[in-house]
């Protein structure tokens, strides 16, 4: 049996190794003894959360309060994806309701990742500027988690700019301190980061994901690439 090429954007925690003994994960969660969860469980779970209401619903919460189906037939286990059998040391997490954002053995990627990249059939992993669709356009605190400054999506635009070269270290200086005055540049740098979404932070609390709950806010937009 041949290696077959897998593609995934989510929200990604780089590991430090591919031997499972990076202490941030909870190795013991249910997801890794690999006993079957059901979205049904997840579904009373999340009706129980506070924010579950109308005025602050999750897409995940709206799928499965309107797709009975989903309900008994999906399984958490392909929210998270760790292929470190792949030699990749990453942790992958997928809004339920976004399985669209993984798949494998398809004939187009195959061909692009085999012919048109260097090295042919690696590993790979891209971290993203901004969030993915639908979730892209906001940004938070990495060490808080709390929302960023209503400006912070000028702030990622120049940024962004700055990284391609495109836009001077003084110039970029000079809006931190107009838009983040109690911070250093390398401060803003480090601190405004995509937002975790609601439907990743709530998968990571009920799989039990992270030996610290706050390890959620180390998790950045990716798209991921693997072979096995």
């Amino acid at each position: 049996m041949g290696i077959r090429v897998h593609k995934a954007c989510g929200y990604g925690l780089k590991l430090a190794g591919t031997d499972r003994a990076d202490s941030r994960v909870n190795w013991e969660s249910r997801l890794f003894r690999y006993e079957g969860l059901p979205a049904a469980q997840y579904w009373q779970w999340l009706q129980a959360l506070p924010r579950s209401t109308p005025a602050l619903p999750s897409l995940d919460y709206i799928l499965l309060h309107h797709d009975q189906d989903a309900i008994t037939s999906r399984d958490l286990a392909d929210c998270v994806h760790v292929p470190d059998e792949a030699g990749l040391p990453l942790l992958l997490v997928i809004p339920l309701g976004c399985r669209q954002w993984s798949r494998y053995d398809d004939a187009l990627d195959w061909a692009e990742e085999t012919y048109d990249r260097t090295p042919s059939q690696g590993n790979r992993v891209l971290f993203l500027r901004n969030g993915i669709f639908p979730f892209n356009g906001t940004f938070m605190d990495a060490r808080t988690g709390e929302p960023a400054p209503a400006d912070t999506a000028l702030w990622a635009r120049f940024a962004a700019r700055y990284e391609d070269g495109d836009l001077s270290e003084q110039a970029l200086r000079e809006l931190a301190a107009v838009l983040f005055p109690d911070w250093t540049l390398e401060e803003a740098r480090m601190r405004i980061v995509p937002s975790v979404p609601s439907e990743v932070r709530d998968l990571c609390e009920y799989l039990e994901l992270f030996t610290d709950p706050g390890t959620w806010r180390e998790l950045r937009p990716v798209i991921a690439t693997w072979w096995c």
